[in-house]
This record gives structure tokens, C-alpha cells and sequence, in this order.
């Protein structure tokens, strides 16, 4: 399914979040992280809430269901600390703690993202009325011996 382009020319952007639109345009947005990620007139809290819509939200799309396993979840911290300290401008010799560069973006760590999109995703689960599928799928007990 093609992503939806939206031309925002008739409107001028307030912000290069509005000019990247990554809520809308998830392309546009990674283009416009990619442009800014250097740039020194932007700052560190900007940079992290662009990279949080476009890449963050790209990353963790889905995982509310997903068979999460510890080498999983290193994966993704790896990949996220990869992408941090390029904002930050920081080499991992440097050796500056991620708590530390993701305080400077205003991130949560990813796995705790994670966390929380599942709990949400579980909540609304157990909304569900008692006869709905996915509620059904929760409570099936299959029987015979794990092969």
C-alpha cells in the first residue's frame, strides 16, 4: 500500500516537524531526520522528538504482539543507542552513559516504550466483550503435550 503524500504548500510550516511531516508522511519524516540530524541550529529536545515520531514509532510498529525475547529487546536498545549517539554527536568511545544521551533527547528508553504499548494493547483486550475473538484467543487452552 503506497504511503499517502499530502502537499503542503498552501499552508506554510511552522516548524521543519511540520515540513517533515512525519506524523503523516512517514518517508518525509525519516528525510527530514536525516537532514537534520547534523544541523546545529536544531536542537537536541527537536532532534528527539523528530527521531521519537518517525523512527521510534517505526521501529516498535506492531509490538504490542510480538513474541518479545531478551536478544530482541538488546537488538532494538542497540540499534536505538546507535541512532542516539549520532544525534548527539557522540562516538561510543566517548563513553558517555545512554541515560545521559537520551535525558538530552527527552526519550524514554525503548524498551520501556515497548513495555508501555503492550500494557495498552492488553488493557484494551480485556475491555473487549467476552465473546469477541481476540479476548477468545487469550483464554484457549490447547491441550496435548508441547512438541
Amino acid at each position: 500500500m503506497p504511503v499517502p503524500h499530502h502537499n503542503h504548500a498552501s499552508t506554510p510550516p511552522l516548524s521543519f516537524l511540520q515540513a517533515g511531516c512525519p506524523s503523516c508522511c512517514p518517508t518525509n519524516g525519516i528525510i527530514a531526520l536525516k537532514a537534520k540530524r547534523h544541523n546545529k541550529d536544531v536542537s537536541l529536545i527537536v532532534r528527539g522528538t523528530l527521531y521519537c515520531n518517525c523512527v521510534q514509532s517505526s521501529m516498535l510498529h506492531g509490538s504490542e504482539t510480538w513474541p518479545i525475547t531478551k536478544e530482541n529487546e538488546v537488538s532494538l536498545q542497540r540499534a536505538e543507542m546507535r541512532m542516539v549517539r549520532l544525534m548527539c554527536g557522540v562516538k561510543l568511545q566517548d563513553t558517555v552513559p545512554s541515560k545521559g544521551l537520551r535525558e538530552r533527547l527527552g526519550l524514554d528508553d525503548i524498551i520501556s516504550e515497548l513495555q508501555e504499548s503492550r500494557l495498552q494493547w492488553y488493557g484494551h483486550v480485556l475491555q473487549k466483550e467476552d465473546n469477541d475473538w481476540v479476548k477468545k484467543c487469550m483464554e484457549y487452552e490447547v491441550e496435548g503435550a508441547r512438541t
